[in-house]
């Protein structure tokens, strides 16, 4: 999935090209900006976290670090994949999929295929992705993306509200059981970068705020909207 996001992330960079893209830290005065509604209805298992280690496919250094500083070996109960760069939801197929905030829809449809090493044979696949640019009330641009649709209900160009369905859940792309794949970029000196929605709560320093590819992150649901992070 983390493929589909990078090719969307460079087409929306070329159509933002020349603009003030915010800011470098959170937000543009230095605020977190909550302005996120949950992106579906009930509770999910979660399989994946933002890892704040290095949200990078390169990060394959055997652990990973969630919003609250938690430290996981690859492997243990809640630790997820290494370097995953949003968070995955199981879910059953057919699931309605909303829109988290208001915002533009840049990409519906097919991602960037790729060869997937976790299905037999690695075959060459796409997944259904749907893409929103959002403007934060302090100015900041976001990226929202969700992905693995089983089908997409918007179109791009199409405008949209907070709770507006943007798609049903689904299986398609490099995906071996039915899920929710979510991540968030914000436009950060003229390109996008992987941010955690649910902030750093940690009280040390976030590494990923300290990487020379990274930025801070924000909490960015507002009261009650973030899904629970249910550990199978």
């Amino acid at each position: 999935m983390r493929h589909v996001a990078r090719t969307i992330a460079i087409i929306v960079a070329v159509m933002l090209a020349g603009c003030d893209g915010g800011s470098v830290g959170v937000g543009s005065g230095g605020e977190a900006v909550a302005f996120f509604d949950k992106p579906f209805d009930g509770d999910y298992p979660v399989g994946n976290f933002f890892d704040h280690d290095a949200p990078l496919a390169s990060d394959n250094n055997g652990f990973v670090v969630d919003h609250t500083g938690a430290r996981r070996a690859v492997g243990e109960p809640g630790a997820g994949s290494d370097g995953h760069d949003g968070y995955d939801w199981g879910m059953v197929e057919g699931t309605p999929i909303k829109a988290v905030a208001t915002g533009e829809v840049v990409h519906a449809g097919d991602g960037a295929a790729a060869p997937c090493p976790l299905l037999p044979g690695s075959p060459v696949v796409a997944a259904k992705v749907v893409t929103v640019m959002h403007t934060a009330p302090n100015g900041d641009r976001y990226l929202s993306s969700a992905g693995h649709f089983s089908s997409i209900s918007v179109a791009p160009g199409a405008d949209v509200r907070a709770g507006d369905e943007i798609g049903i859940s689904g299986n398609t792309g490099c995906s071996t059981a039915p899920h929710l794949h979510f991540e968030v970029h914000r436009w950060v000196d003229q390109r996008w970068v992987a941010v955690d929605p649910y902030g750093w709560t940690a009280s040390g320093p976030d590494p990923w705020a300290q990487h020379p590819q990274g930025t801070a992150s924000a909490a960015l649901w507002k009261p009650g909207e973030a899904p629970t992070l249910v550990i199978p």
